[in-house]
């Protein structure tokens, strides 16, 4: 009996994939409880085979079976090569472990660092006091503004101090974050990856270890070298580097609520920096369309909302032919306002649905044509101002020809979420 147990047992475990180790742990949690000492049905044997698993794999894996409820040198034997095996899993898992962790090596917050963003976030929150107060920084009446209105100065005066030590923040903060910024999407999504399987294969080691087989050795047992557990990095910083990794690869699924429950407000600037950079890679990738002129307007609009603490917006096709549409429907038909003549295209929402855009929309429109004087004109009265800088906003398009037209949107089911720091 013993003879055929040491012969069950002398495929190689070296050779077993991370994908081979899944199974294992699967077939052990699944089979051992219940089906003990009888090996692999020919029916299991064969779905093996649909996974590409070899015949060694499949016969080791049909040893396990065997041996799941058994006793003595074969249940020994083989929880000692699972020991061994695991050790060899976690020095192996350490090397991508330290190279993510390393990512955030000098990020932390420093005394100097939390007082720079105490004082960032005094600023923006007076700001947007004064720039949401709809009596104090009045709808200009009939929607048109030549000037200044009332209130602009304050705003002005309450934006241009959040915009400078918002200057000063985001030097601290993308020097904080160098290593992670500097990770394309693809490099990022292969640390993750790689990180990832080697976790799952740690895992499903550990999971039949500590769950499904019990050596008869008591040197084994509970409280043994077995249990022993690798130093593991299960500080703040670890997940921390995960989630911006994550975000560097594109993954944006929940990035709300993933950055929301981080625990201090210096992890989460560091998380919605990273996220608003995705989007300001994206843009300049993505010019949707819209000519040069264009994208400096937003990029400069995209810059004053981080200053006071909005998401940037995403650039869309479909709002970036809104636009430029009714731009040119203003030339080509001699008038200027929001309000078409042509019945199809009476109101911005109607014009960004026959786009294809299914998002809300509003609309800011400038006899000038240069997109970043618009810009700066849009924030003399504050019905224009909150058009740009309204948090409900999540992408935007923005005309290249002809009087400036603006279209922010509130984006799709697919749109990514907006990130307002409170």
């Amino acid at each position: 009996m013993n003879s055929q147990r040491t012969s069950l047992l002398s495929v190689s475990i070296g050779a077993f994939s991370a994908r081979a180790l899944l199974l294992f742990g699967f077939f052990l949690l699944a089979w051992v409880p219940g089906v003990a000492g009888e090996g692999l049905e020919a029916s299991e044997k064969s779905w093996l085979k649909t996974v590409r698993l070899g015949p060694g794999h499949i016969d080791w894996l049909d040893a396990v079976a065997k041996l799941g409820s058994g006793s003595g040198m074969g249940r020994d034997a083989l929880f000692r090569e699972l020991e061994s095996l695991l050790t060899r899993a976690r020095k192996e898992q350490k090397k991508p472990e330290s190279e993510i962790h390393n990512l955030l090596k000098k990020a932390g917050a420093s005394r100097g660092r939390l007082k720079l963003l105490d004082s960032w976030q005094e600023a923006y929150r007076h700001a947007n006091e004064w720039l949401f107060d709809i009596e104090a920084f009045p709808n200009p009446p009939g929607g048109q503004v030549s000037g200044p209105y009332i209130g602009y100065q304050q705003a002005r005066k309450r934006g241009d101090a959040a915009i400078a030590i918002f200057k000063k923040v985001d030097g601290e903060v993308r020097s904080a974050l160098a290593p992670v910024l500097r990770q394309s999407s693809k490099k990022a999504k292969a640390l993750l990856e790689n990180w990832a399987r080697l976790e799952k294969k740690v895992t499903a080691i550990e999971a039949v270890l500590e769950h499904s087989l019990e050596p008869a050795d008591d040197s084994l047992s509970p409280g043994g070298k077995a249990e022993e557990k690798a130093e593991r990095v299960d500080d703040e910083v670890f997940p921390l580097a995960l989630l911006l990794l994550d975000l560097r690869s594109g993954n944006l699924k929940d990035v709300d609520h993933r950055i929301d429950d981080l625990s201090t407000e210096w992890t989460r600037l560091l998380a919605w920096t990273v996220y608003c950079q995705t989007i300001l890679d994206w843009n300049a990738r993505n010019p949707c369309g819209m000519g040069k002129m264009a994208v400096k307007g937003m990029v400069r609009m995209n810059a004053y909302r981080m200053a006071i603490g909005m998401h940037p917006l995403w650039h869309n096709e479909q709002l970036v032919r809104t636009s430029q549409g009714h731009s040119t429907e203003m030339t080509k038909l001699g008038y200027f306002g929001h309000e078409s003549p042509v019945p199809v295209n009476r109101n911005p929402d109607q014009r960004a649905r026959n786009e294809g855009y299914d998002g809300r929309v509003t609309e800011c429109c400038a006899m000038m044509s240069d997109p970043s004087g618009s810009v700066e004109a849009w924030k003399w009265d504050g019905g224009h101002h909150r058009a740009m800088i309204h948090w409900q906003w999540r992408e935007v398009g923005c005309s290249t020809k002809g009087p400036c037209t603006l279209n922010p949107g509130s984006g799709g089911k697919l749109t990514p979420p907006g990130i307002r720091l409170e």
